[in-house]
C-alpha cells in the first residue's frame, strides 16, 4: 500500500515519506524509481537543457537515498536525520561530448 508524500528539504534535496510501506517495499519503490529514471528521465533532462541552451553537450549528477523506519512517537525531523545518515549513492550519471553514458 504505497501512498505518501514528498517535499523539498533544500535546493537539491527532497524527502519522501511512505507511511504505509515497510522498508522492503520502500526499497523496491526506490529500485523502480532508479530504473525508470535511467530509462526515461535522463533523455528528458538532456532535451530540456538543450531547449534552454542548445550548446549544452554534457551534464553530471548523482542521486543518493537513505531509508529509515518511522515510529509513532518519533518526530519526522529525527527520522529524516536517520535517513540522511544512511544516505548512499544509488545512481551516478555523466555524459561525454558525444552521448550520455551511465557510470553504473
Amino acid at each position: 500500500a504505497v501512498g505518501g508524500f514528498s517535499a523539498r528539504r533544500s535546493i537539491n534535496q527532497f524527502g519522501t515519506v511512505l507511511p504505509f510501506s515497510d522498508l522492503e517495499e520502500t526499497g523496491r519503490i526506490l529500485e523502480d524509481f532508479t530504473r525508470d529514471f535511467r530509462k526515461n528521465g535522463l533523455i528528458k533532462i538532456e532535451n530540456a537543457a538543450r531547449q534552454v541552451n542548445p550548446s549544452v553537450s554534457c551534464f553530471e549528477f548523482s542521486i543518493s537515498a537513505g531509508l529509515a523506519r518511522g515510529h509513532p512517537n518519533v518526530e519526522l525531523d529525527a527520522i529524516m536525520e536517520i535517513a540522511e545518515l544512511k544516505r548512499e549513492p544509488i545512481a551516478q550519471f555523466q555524459c561525454n561530448i558525444e552521448n550520455l553514458t551511465n557510470k553504473n
